[in-house]
């Protein structure tokens, strides 16, 4: 099940372009607007899959160090609550199920930016 905006969206376009990998932290971007933020490390197991070297070439390709960090736009999503920290800036996100009222873990697809 993929929840459309659910790890954030670009503030200017609402989309993003999927996340790469540095080491074990994951970052989202947009790559028509040089945006990006960081969801989290270990949250995804495939950067487990890349080696150093694969994860540099990404970044390189796509001129990762460039771009520029941003609080992404997180849309209202039915059974979603989404939790302020003491420094005001949102906690992971919570995903409830109706019936069970139980956590349910919610993938993205993955995009290892490998175009040509």
């Amino acid at each position: 099940m993929v929840i459309e905006g659910y790890f954030g969206m670009c503030p200017i376009c609402r989309k993003n372009d999927g996340y790469v990998n540095v080491g074990s932290s994951h970052w989202f971007i947009c790559e028509e607007h040089r945006v990006r933020w960081c969801i989290g490390a270990n949250v995804f197991s495939s950067w487990r899959d890349e080696t150093e070297s694969e994860q540099r070439r990404h970044c390189e390709k796509i001129g990762f160090d460039d771009f520029t960090d941003v609080k992404p736009f997180y849309p209202e999503i039915e059974g979603v609550q989404r939790l302020e920290n003491e420094g005001g800036s949102a906690k992971k996100p919570v995903v409830r199920g109706k019936k069970s009222g139980g956590s349910r873990l919610v993938w993205v697809r993955h995009h290892a930016l490998k175009r040509d």
